[in-house]
């Protein structure tokens, strides 16, 4: 998609404040930056089946994006869950890579689970992000 902004009254605006300057590269180089986002990690989409484990029931799903801080996950159809609850989730990368990371529900949407992966699990972090680098959002 191209820019249709007035390039000329951005340098102007940009030439007359320096922290506009800042924010209006950021945003170009990152399009997909939010100046509003809260998060501390930034989140990569990707798209990959996974397993949720509660209690003694495991639930199917995809993971939608996915962070240091944790990952968003579709809801399941019968997903008996709550906020709070804690939760161990198997990352299925492909058929020889899954990785698991233990968790805290923190959000359930109508259509999503929000994890928030419990410290101390740094290197398997570590290497759930270096081996999510390669899946890409489905279209």
């Amino acid at each position: 998609m191209k820019d249709t902004s007035n390039k000329h009254n951005c340098v102007k605006t940009l030439a007359s404040a320096r922290i506009v300057l800042v924010l209006w590269a950021d945003c170009r180089l990152n399009p997909d930056m939010d100046a509003h986002e809260k998060r501390r990690h930034p989140r990569k989409d990707i798209f990959t089946a996974a397993l949720i484990v509660l209690a003694d029931e495991g639930f199917l799903t995809e993971v939608w994006d996915l962070s240091q801080g944790g990952a968003r996950l579709g809801k399941p159809r019968k997903w008996a869950g709550a906020e709070r609850s804690t939760v161990r989730v198997f990352f299925m990368l492909d058929q020889e890579t899954v990785i698991s990371v233990s968790g805290l529900v923190v959000r359930v949407g109508d259509d999503h689970v929000g994890v928030q992966f419990d410290p101390g699990q740094e290197a398997r972090i570590n290497q759930l992000m270096y081996e999510a680098r390669f899946l890409e959002v489905q279209a």
